[in-house]
């Protein structure tokens, strides 16, 4: 069949052959036409109209041929039934034709929403004519020529929706109310009979028991519902049909356009922003879910919600989003992208929804996963310009596309809302209050305190729901707001204070996000000496609600995806008891999604326990690099998706513009990249060798481009005549090693040991390599690892030659092992690997050939140390200095490095070697490797849990207990100790003790023997 748009449909079966393609809804027309078609047809005959009247094409003069299809009419009865007819035929013609173009249109252009955009624009055109003519016509049948002074019909909502029509009948003083809410009844039921349902909302809320709504009516109710944002957005919509213009411009006067900021309303303006700002923000954090998909739901709301939020701060008075759009193109031009992009958003969203209730369903909701609606769906996508593609079918090809639309969405959503932010800033009556102002054109009584003046302003705002605006101002200038705030409440007689405090809070913190922001604010700002008594007040309100409200804490577990900052600064307020309450009652929480839940569950217990456990270093640590990177919490549970962000931050590391970019990217890789291990460390005890591997491939990454943004920054400053910048990191003429922790790859040290050398004696590159240093050493310490530099301090420089390094330590001196046991365990980070075998070469020279000297300078500072602890009085738990614990184990593998001529600062290769060199002591070997890894284990985790320092405290033992997979029956004890871990500790060192005791002597007596020659 051809396009109804290229021919005449010339019978009733060639019309019917054409609605198989549109939905049941719209057989109803199809119904109407062949039951009373024919009549009006042969009517038209009679009457020689038949030149007049087009029924088998679409009109272009809609009120002209139907006043000569009332015109054939003989009683009122078949008036209404003819205009009804043809109303019903003009739709089909309209849709059908509408959709053939499309069909056709999307084969030839390749640019869908150019075709979407010129076919809405012109179908909205064409609806809103026939259906004003349609409207218009029904009324005269009802009042003859009486004409509609005083009342208007309009259109208040979306008119290319399928399944009813929104509409607003607005009236003067003294309009005979009776008599026109009978003409308006008769008029909604014949257009049931031949269209949709016409929906009445806002006389609904206004007027009782009448269609007609007054200027007094929206007064009145505006009086006591200022925030009913639906009703307001359905005004500012407003769009006229028939009638009499007079009560429009009316009420646009007085009502509408004072919700315009142009128009200097600025109490109605601010309310109004703030309550459907508060709808915006809960349709952009909404989960999208994987069971229903809805365009106008998902969407649409959205956008024409925005487009309210912006007509009314930019003073635009069309009705259409799609018009508001292209004026704000003129109005706000530095922001053209973004109305583009929502202007492409809504031509798809809108076609989808139109193409879909034309050809399937008025009801706009379906399930994308049902094999019924994916059939359907292929249907709709072809429509739209989505063929097969390869082995995609056009629904699916559809719904990526649809699902990308959201996903871009949620984004435009939010810059709107940023939009609107910066605006309610400037102009909110709480600036006012604040500054001590008392604004003029609020009906207030105003004080001199200020938050009794709050709390009028807040009558005033009776039921917005956005508060992010004010919260953020409390934040800043280091809670200067809030003091004043607090400062205020104190002056109140002391009973008064804490209830006016819960009454402030229940206004401002309206939904969960902004409950926690608040609670986080109080807890990091208020100064005064009662600020706890605050703090615990909110924090205790909080507790109370989110364990007695299954929605509240539904919304605040999804806190997690929507504003994982927000969460983690409020949870790390919450002492231990509180996070394991709020575990269980989440634990306990019913849910209907159950695998995706169940996920926000498992999440959400990583979260609070990471937080419970850990230190208060790596607490403020975590809370602040999810500032920048929330994937840390919004895939807590997901270790490869956190390796892959880390890989990709790496990899943005070239894309910096110049030594300070680069360096603030290196920290947010750092610092990610730092967290990420703790949470791996935290998620996967067990193999620790695997874990510092991980580890220092993250460290070795960040510390070469370390350097290299250090260098940068140098050459930037032109005060040399060279430059090595161009030079790959392990051809460089400066060689940087570390030494200690890092050096053997241990993870979660808060210092790192290096020793930087070089080729060059010149002062001028002496000093070029000073400088990188320095830049090296602030940006370590600004991530919190303390640079040390021991060859520094006895060379009196940075940077030291090679050959000026031998010459020093060529000479023994008494304490000279302690130099010569870094350069044993140094690992080079960068520079060329000839350096690195010059020290091993040192080391074999002045080493290796005569270890003996060196090996008895090391026993007899592990016997030093022990001499210290026996004179000790309070004996604490240090895995690090204690006998045999890891300092001991160093030392001793150093010694046994010595006596084979063996370098190498990674303990597990050294203990494998070791025992492959040293056969007979292959049991002490395997002791000290079981020690080492239960003392490594034990110190990071007290790092993570509680702090770096090596003295333990016992009585904080508990998380580390918890953290080692330690029984919970054997956690504590009467003291608040934790035993089984204290004894295991105990265990280990004394075995360890026992090892190097034999392997120690082993080495000794090969030195008296002189096996081991001594220097």
């Amino acid at each position: 069949m051809t396009s109804w748009g290229d021919t005449v449909i010339e019978s009733f079966d060639e019309l019917a052959t054409g609605l198989q393609r549109l939905s049941n809804h719209f057989h109803k027309y199809q119904t109407i036409v062949e039951k009373h078609g024919p009549a009006l047809r042969q009517r038209l005959e009679e009457c020689g109209m038949t030149g007049k009247v087009h029924l088998w094409r679409k009109s272009h003069n809609y009120q002209r041929q139907m006043a000569a299809v009332a015109e054939v009419s003989r009683s009122p009865e078949e008036k209404k039934r003819f205009i009804g007819t043809y109303f019903a035929l003009q739709m089909l013609h309209v849709h059908f034709l509408s959709i053939e173009t499309l069909r056709r249109e999307t084969k030839r252009n390749p640019h869908r929403l150019i075709v979407y955009r010129q076919i809405l624009t012109r179908l909205r055109f064409q609806l809103r004519t026939l259906i004003s003519t349609y409207i218009g016509a029904l009324i005269q049948c009802t009042i003859g020529y009486e004409r509609m002074n005083g009342i208007a019909i309009c259109n208040v909502g979306m008119i290319m929706d399928q399944d009813d029509l929104d509409v607003g009948v607005f009236v003067s003083p003294g309009v005979d109310k009776v008599y026109w809410n009978t003409v308006i009844a008769q008029m909604a039921t014949e257009f049931l009979k031949y269209s949709a349902k016409m929906h009445f909302y806002l006389a609904e809320l206004v007027s009782k028991k009448t269609f007609l709504t007054t200027v007094a009516d929206f007064q009145n109710y505006l009086k006591h519902y200022t925030g009913d944002y639906v009703l307001v957005s359905e005004l500012l919509v407003t769009e006229y049909l028939t009638g009499d213009m007079k009560p429009v411009r009316r009420l646009e006067e007085v009502i509408i356009e004072k919700f315009y900021y142009d128009k200097q309303y600025r109490r109605l303006h601010e309310v109004y922003l703030r309550s459907l700002m508060g709808e915006v923000q809960r349709q952009i954090q909404r989960k999208i879910d994987p069971t229903w998909a809805s365009p106008k739901t998902d969407a649409l709301r959205l956008i024409h919600n925005s487009m309210n939020l912006l007509k009314t701060i930019f003073g635009i008075h069309e009705h259409g989003s799609r018009d508001t759009l292209d004026i704000l193109v003129t109005r706000d031009p530095t922001s053209q992208q973004l109305y583009s992009d929502l202007q492409d958003a809504l031509s798809f969203c809108e076609m989808f929804l139109y193409v879909y209730q034309i050809t399937i369903s008025v009801n706009d909701r379906f399930d994308p996963r049902d094999p019924v609606s994916l059939d359907n769906l292929d249907t709709v996508a072809e429509i739209m310009g989505f063929p097969p593609l390869g082995p995609l079918r056009p629904a699916i090809r559809l719904l990526t596309h649809y699902y990308e639309q959201l996903n871009t969405l949620s984004a435009l959503g939010a810059q709107v809302m940023e939009k609107v932010d910066d605006h309610l800033k400037r102009i909110t009556v709480f600036n006012d209050l604040f500054a001590g102002r008392k604004p003029s054109e609020f009906d207030v009584n105003w004080t001199d305190s200020l938050i009794r003046n709050l709390f009028f302003a807040f009558k005033q705002f009776r039921g917005a729901r956005y508060w992010d605006d004010i919260l953020h101002q409390m934040s800043e200038d280091d809670g200067r707001c809030l003091n004043q705030l607090v400062r205020s409440i104190e002056e109140l007689p002391h009973h008064h204070r804490l209830h006016l405090f819960r009454k402030l809070i229940e206004i401002v913190a309206f939904d969960m996000d902004s409950m926690i922001l608040l609670a986080e604010l109080f807890q990091r700002y208020i100064h005064f000496p009662t600020s706890l008594d605050y703090s615990e007040e909110l924090t205790g309100w909080l507790m109370e609600i989110l364990t007695t409200d299954t929605a509240k804490l539904t919304e605040f577990l999804h806190l997690i995806h929507s504003h994982p900052s927000n969460l983690t600064h409020f949870l790390n307020t919450l002492t231990p008891p509180r996070l394991v309450a709020l575990e269980k009652a989440i634990s306990e929480l019913p849910f209907e999604d159950e695998p995706q839940d169940e996920q926000l569950k498992t999440q959400f217990k990583l979260l609070s326990r990471l937080l419970a456990i850990s230190s208060n270093n790596y607490r403020r640590f975590f809370s602040r690099v999810i500032q920048q990177r929330p994937e840390l919490v919004t895939h807590i549970d997901d270790m490869p998706y956190l390796n892959r962000v880390g890989d990709l931050l790496w990899a943005e590391l070239s894309d910096g513009v110049d030594p300070a970019d680069l360096k603030a990217r290196l920290t947010t890789y750092y610092q990610f990249g730092f967290c990420r291990c703790g949470l791996e460390a935290f998620s996967r005890p067990g193999n620790l060798r695997a874990f510092y591997k991980k580890y220092h491939a993250f460290f070795r990454r960040y510390f070469r481009w370390l350097y290299r943004a250090a260098q940068w920054s140098v050459e930037m400053q032109r005060k040399f005549e060279f430059e090595f910048r161009s030079q790959d990191e392990d051809d460089q003429p400066l060689a940087i090693f570390c030494t200690g922790g890092y050096a053997r790859e241990e993870a979660f040290e808060n210092d790192i040991d290096l020793i930087i050398v070089c080729g060059d004696a010149e002062p001028a590159f002496l000093q070029y390599g000073s400088m990188i240093v320095n830049e090296i050493n602030r940006e370590l310490s600004r991530q919190g690892v303390s640079p040390h530099h021991r060859f520094a301090e006895l060379f009196n420089s940075f940077v030291i030659p090679l050959d000026r390094m031998e010459d020093r330590l060529r000479e023994p001196r008494p304490t000279d092992f302690i130099e010569w046991a870094q350069l044993m365990g140094a690992r080079q980070l960068v520079g060329s690997q000839s350096y690195d075998r010059a020290l091993t070469g040192m080391l074999e020279r002045h080493v290796f050939e005569r270890p003996g000297r060196f090996i008895q300078d090391l026993l007899s500072e592990i016997n030093d140390r022990r001499d210290a602890f026996r004179r000790t009085k309070t004996r604490s738990v240090n895995v690090k200095e204690n006998p045999g614990g890891l300092r001991d184990i160093q030392t001793i593998l150093l010694a046994c490095q010595a006596a084979v001529g063996y370098r190498e600062p990674d303990i597990w290769k050294t203990l494998t070697t070791l025992k492959e060199k040293l056969p007979l002591l292959t049991a002490e070997f395997s002791i000290l490797e079981r020690a080492y890894l239960f003392f490594r284990t034990f110190k990071d985790i007290y790092y993570l849990s509680l702090s770096a320092e090596d003295d333990m405290i016992r009585d904080r033992l508990i998380h580390v207990s918890q953290r080692m997979g330690i029984e919970p029956d054997d956690l504590a004890d009467a003291n608040g100790t934790s035993p089984r871990l204290v004894n295991s500790y105990r265990g280990h060192r004394y075995r360890a003790r026992q090892a190097i005791d034999i392997i120690a002597g082993l080495l000794l007596k090969q030195i008296d023997s002189g096996d081991i020659l001594s220097g």
